[in-house]
């Protein structure tokens, strides 16, 4: 069953996967991020920038996008010359903001040159002599900027507010893509009610859209073949976290995928031995975070080192982890129904992983 969720409901299912403790405060995540892309050699910024620029130019809304509103980088932003002259040259409408008081204007430029004015952070905008003022509700994309971003669509601004008022006025069905370098998504970000989300991330390593999908199973059999459905649907690697109260059946879930990888053992709670390790045609590492709140420093690298794997790894209480989750997990949300059924919700944040949920993905 797909569903459509509010982004309040979004915001529930990632306090669902991390708790309100697990969240990561905006403030510090600002300062910090900004710092370290400051930091960064400009060499490598180009770099990461012409490979996000590739990635960002073959993606479906931008090549059907008609008209898209971008923004003029600062030298240790991703770079966003090289996409306006692939845009300009294929005939998109490209616009550019400019700040005019507490609100941002966009004008349609033919060239770079036309952000011949330098505004009130010195940030290129284009010249309101030259260009033409257009409205927000003609752009099909937005290309966002940020200081950082988690898996879920989370953003972190610079603290004027400009975006949010930006996309809070746009299209209903214009998307929000926002460029960032790896380094700057993290696991999970405090959101706020006025907060807007964005709809994928492009970076050089990845492309992140958040997918989420759902289904009943009336027992356990029916909870075993989902998993059975995952592997099926390309589960074969990568880090899949289950949360849930207890009886939820993660454990019979888990056990659904070392029978679908044909493993030589049944999946058994690994709670009092913390993982088991299952070898068939994929492996299986099976783990259980029941007995711990926090993972404790010294084990840290083991658990980097098992989420680097070429394995499937499947964590119970995956919520315990943190920040050390995987910006690549996908989470897998199990709830008793009054009538003893379980209702299992599947959230993915990578491309790459949409055909997990078979023929019922659906966008936030």
């Amino acid at each position: 069953m797909t569903l459509k969720l509010t982004y309040p409901e979004w915001m529930d299912l990632k306090r669902r996967a991390f708790g309100d403790n697990g969240l990561t405060d905006k403030k510090t995540l600002r300062k910090a991020m900004l710092a370290k892309r400051r930091a960064q050699d400009a060499r490598l910024t180009a770099r990461k920038s012409e490979r996000i620029a590739e990635r960002l130019l073959t993606t479906p809304d931008i090549e059907r996008a008609n008209c898209i509103a971008l923004y003029a980088s600062t030298a240790d932003e991703v770079q966003t010359n090289t996409i306006a002259d692939a845009l300009l040259t294929r005939g998109t409408r490209v616009l550019f903001p400019r700040i005019e008081g507490q609100h941002a204007a966009f004008y349609r430029v033919e060239s770079l040159n036309d952000l011949s004015v330098r505004g009130a952070f010195g940030i290129r905008e284009p010249d309101p002599a030259r260009c033409e003022r257009t409205a927000l509700h003609e752009a099909d994309a937005f290309i966002a900027p940020g200081a950082a971003f988690d898996p879920f669509g989370g953003r972190v601004g610079f603290g004027g507010g400009y975006y949010d008022r930006i996309l809070q006025e746009k299209r209903r069905e214009a998307r929000v893509i926002a460029l960032a370098f790896e380094f700057q998504i993290v696991h999970a970000i405090q959101s706020e009610a006025h907060d807007v989300p964005v709809d994928a991330i492009v970076s050089e390593a990845a492309s992140y859209e958040p997918l989420v999908s759902a289904v009943e199973c009336a027992d356990e059999s029916a909870t075993q073949a989902l998993a059975e459905r995952l592997v099926k649907n390309g589960l074969r690697r990568g880090v899949l976290l289950l949360h849930g109260e207890l009886g939820a059946g993660k454990t019979r879930f888990a056990d659904g995928l070392a029978k679908a990888l044909h493993t030589r053992e049944t999946a058994a709670s690994p709670t009092f031995v913390y993982c088991r390790e299952y070898h068939g045609d994929a492996t299986l590492y099976h783990a259980d975070l029941y007995r711990l709140d926090e993972i404790p420093a010294q084990e840290i690298d083991y658990w980097d080192e098992m989420f680097e794997a070429d394995a499937v790894t499947a964590v119970e209480w995956g919520e315990r982890l943190g920040a050390l989750t995987p910006r690549n997990a996908a989470h897998l949300f199990g709830e008793i129904l009054p009538n003893g059924a379980r209702r299992w919700t599947l959230f993915t944040p990578l491309v790459s992983q949409a055909g997990l949920h078979g023929a019922g993905p659906t966008r936030p």
